[in-house]
């Protein structure tokens, strides 16, 4: 809210530059009802992703495409991202077993964080549009974890959505995609449970190759990216 104040300053200079940091939405894979794909899609073509950026980051932001974020080697401007379509939510939505919504999802982000409670906001108008209730949970990061710690469907009160930040520890996709989507990372930050041997075999391969063969190594994480995508197993 700072941002136009500063920038009006005369004695300031304001630089805007990317950022490796990346909001996520996890989905509940292992937990009914987001444990379907299709109906995973159709929450994820329910976000105002354009409506978020202008109002929540200021017009600063912008929508991932895949996962591994832009500038980080291993990004690929070339792959599919979801985009606003309630019509398209509409027919994913017809494809699973709530046709017509009527069921309640749990998303907690972390308490005092504006721009993912606003997101969170934005996200709950449009899927009440489908039937969808969201309820929205601000909790302390250690509540939030302690929650989500229980696993899948570990205690009745598990999130169906963990809304977090992301940022390399290291400069590789083999950072992103296993600690936020290897079922090895289930103890870690693998918050929305996502198990697919597949995609496991598929980012171990371009690991162990990116010293030797970078080429191939980048086009398993492609195909790996491309997996989340058609899961759905997680939006930003």
């Amino acid at each position: 809210q700072d941002l136009p104040q500063l920038q009006a300053d005369p004695r300031l200079k304001v630089d805007i530059k990317p950022s490796y940091r990346t909001m996520y939405a996890f989905l509940n894979n292992g937990r009914a009802p987001t444990d379907n794909a299709s109906f995973r899609r159709a929450l994820a073509y329910a976000i105002p992703y354009d409506d978020i950026i202008a109002s929540v980051v200021s017009g600063i932001g912008s929508q991932p495409v895949g996962i591994v974020p832009a500038g980080m080697w291993g990004h690929d401007d070339t792959l599919p991202k979801f985009e606003f379509n309630l019509a398209k939510a509409q027919q994913f939505l017809a494809q699973s077993p709530y046709p017509t919504g009527g069921v309640t999802l749990k998303l907690t982000y972390t308490q005092d964080d504006l721009f993912e409670q606003q997101f969170a906001t934005l996200w709950k108008e449009k899927l009440a549009q489908l039937g969808i209730t969201l309820n929205i949970f601000g909790l302390p990061w250690e509540q939030q974890w302690a929650l989500a710690q229980a696993g899948p469907a570990g205690s009745p009160d598990v999130q169906d959505i963990f809304v977090m930040y992301w940022w390399p520890t290291y400069i590789t996709p083999y950072d992103f995609l296993w600690n936020l989507f290897h079922s090895g990372s289930y103890a870690f930050f693998n918050l929305g449970y996502y198990d697919y041997p597949a995609f496991d075999a598929t980012i171990d391969e371009a690991s162990a190759l990116e010293a030797s063969d970078r080429a191939t190594a980048l086009a398993k994480y492609r195909e790996a990216q491309l997996i989340l995508y058609s899961d759905a197993a997680a939006v930003g």
